[in-house]
């Protein structure tokens, strides 16, 4: 994902460019989205982590 996606749901989202408004640039690079369907596992509680996820919308 490139820098200008993240700035743009960083501006529709006011609370996640709180979060992320001065984060180094470098590390704008390192983003992906990721689309899951309804019932799939994002991560299970008490389990190790393989990346971090921000979920942005909910259906």
């Amino acid at each position: 994902m490139d820098e200008s996606m993240i700035r743009g749901l960083m501006r529709k989202h006011s609370w996640l460019n709180d979060m992320l408004g001065s984060m180094p640039s470098d590390l704008f690079a390192q983003w992906e989205i990721r689309r899951y369907q309804p019932n799939d596992v994002v991560c299970d509680q008490g389990g190790l982590a393989d990346y971090f996820c921000i979920v942005l919308e909910f259906h």
